[in-house]
């Protein structure tokens, strides 16, 4: 549950056997609320789900569990945050969990304040001038391109830069041709 509500929606169905047989559930009213009570209990914030019955055509009722990627992330389970990795759940590392905290605020790391006042862009401007012919890199530009808010430039902007200050960081670009 906390690994669909971090990342993207997802279905649970309760009375399937790892083999894929239909066994089914006995007393579906007290699996269902006991479903509900462990969620309530153990996941913070809430996430989103629903539960309903499924009866099959051999005469056995399943649980659907739906549960729907939140806008509150991290979703955590005993204050550990988890994600699903092909068929296992495993709890996200400590950038995993970082990263969530920033999707949490509607965030990202590139947003966040640069730790360097001082940023030089003559490669950038460099390019700018060759592909679209702008001749100055001004405050404005650098606003409109999303480097700098509120007077300060944010670690986009230290990716891009001439010096790069972060060492170990990796810019990747994907381009996209319309035909």
């Amino acid at each position: 549950v906390s690994a669909f509500a971090n990342y993207h929606d997802g279905l649970i169905v309760i009375g399937v056997a790892d083999s894929g047989e239909i066994i089914g559930v006995d007393k579906p009213e007290e699996v269902r609320l006991s479903i509900e009570n462990a969620i309530n209990d153990s996941i913070e914030p809430k996430p989103f789900f629903e539960i309903e019955e499924l009866y099959h055509d051999q005469g056995k009722t399943l649980i659907l569990l739906r549960v729907y990627k939140g806008d509150y992330t991290p979703y955590t389970y005993h204050h550990k945050a988890y994600k699903r990795m092909d068929t296992a759940t495993v709890p996200v590392d400590r950038y995993g969990h970082e990263e969530l905290i920033l999707q949490g605020r509607n965030s990202s790391f590139e947003e966040l304040p640069a730790g360097s006042p001082d940023l030089n862009f003559q490669f950038l401007t460099k390019k700018l001038k060759q592909t679209i012919g702008i001749h100055q890199m001004t405050e404005d530009l650098l606003v409109t391109l999303g480097l700098k808010a509120s007077g300060r430039y944010n670690n986009a902007a230290m990716l891009i830069s001439d010096e790069n200050p972060m060492k170990n960081a990796e810019i990747n670009l994907i381009a996209y041709k319309q035909d």
